[in-house]
C-alpha cells in the first residue's frame, strides 16, 4: 500500500484531531475546507484517494457536493484531485479544446453559448445547456438542452479543425 498523500494525511489529521466538544456540522463544514484547501494549495491526491476519504474519513456525511469538489479541482488545475475524483465515480474525462469540462464552464455547442449543468457517468454524456442572458430570459421557455458524448465532441473538434 502505498503511503498517505499529503492531502490525505491532512484531511486525516483533521478527522482525527478534531475537538469533541465540536459540532457534527462544525466538523463537516472543516472537513470540506480541508479539502477545498488542499486542492486549492496544489497538494497531491493519489488516484484511490477519493474511494479511501468515502471508506476511512466518512465522506459522505461531509462531502455534500462531490461534483463541486471536481469542478474547483478542473478550475484551480489540481488535475491529481480530477483523476482521483473520475476513479471514483467511473467517469471518463470530457475534454473540449483540450481542457477538462467540469460545471458551470461554458463553451460554444452547435451554434450556441452553452454551459456544463450535469455529468451522466453512468451513460457516459455530459449536460449542458444553452445561456440566456437575462434579457432574453422567459421563464416559461425551457432552455435548449444537450445530451454530448465523447464521440460527439471529439467530432466536433476534429469539424472545427478542418
Amino acid at each position: 500500500m502505498n503511503p498517505d498523500s499529503p492531502a490525505m494525511q491532512l484531511l486525516t489529521l483533521i478527522f482525527t484531531s478534531t475537538s469533541p466538544r465540536c459540532t457534527r456540522g462544525d466538523r463537516n463544514l472543516t472537513m470540506r475546507e480541508g479539502l477545498r484547501l488542499a486542492t486549492q494549495v496544489g497538494m497531491r491526491f493519489e488516484l484511490d484517494d477519493f474511494w479511501r476519504m468515502a471508506a476511512i474519513l466518512k465522506s459522505s456525511s461531509w462531502l455534500c457536493n462531490p461534483e463541486r469538489a471536481y469542478s474547483e479541482a478542473v478550475g484551480w488545475g489540481n488535475l491529481s484531485v480530477a483523476r482521483s475524483y473520475e476513479r471514483w465515480v467511473g467517469r471518463k474525462p470530457f475534454y473540449w479544446q483540450g481542457r477538462r469540462l467540469r460545471v458551470h464552464r461554458q463553451f460554444d455547442w452547435k451554434g450556441k453559448q452553452c454551459e456544463v449543468v450535469a455529468f451522466d457517468d453512468v451513460e457516459g454524456y455530459v449536460i449542458a445547456e444553452t445561456v440566456q442572458s437575462m434579457t432574453e430570459f422567459d421563464a416559461s421557455r425551457p432552455q435548449c438542452q444537450f445530451k454530448i458524448t465523447h464521440a460527439e465532441l471529439r467530432r466536433a473538434q476534429r469539424k472545427a479543425k478542418n
